[in-house]
């Protein structure tokens, strides 16, 4: 095998890697999240909308829709167009 051949094998091996732990992080972690996070940051959320969100970094995707995070909660908003919500 090549230098180049070991170094992209290297690599491909290093991604599997990290997804296989990406993946096993994912499963661990799916009833705390589905339980716990996510409805904790949904009403985080709720709560900076009532009070008013900061406008913060702009962001745009490159294929025509922009936005701006809250400063504050991190929610989106501003999208432009509204339709890519």
């Amino acid at each position: 095998m090549s230098d180049r051949e070991a170094s992209t094998q290297v690599w491909r091996d290093y991604g599997d890697i990290q997804k296989a732990r990406m993946l096993k992080q994912r499963e661990l972690m799916a009833e705390y999240d589905n339980t716990v996070y996510r409805p904790a940051i949904k009403e985080l959320t709720e709560r900076c909308a009532r009070i008013g969100h900061k406008q913060g970094k702009f962001h745009s995707n490159g294929l025509g829709a922009s936005w701006f995070y809250c400063n504050q909660c991190g929610a989106i908003m501003d999208r432009d167009p509204p339709e890519a919500e």
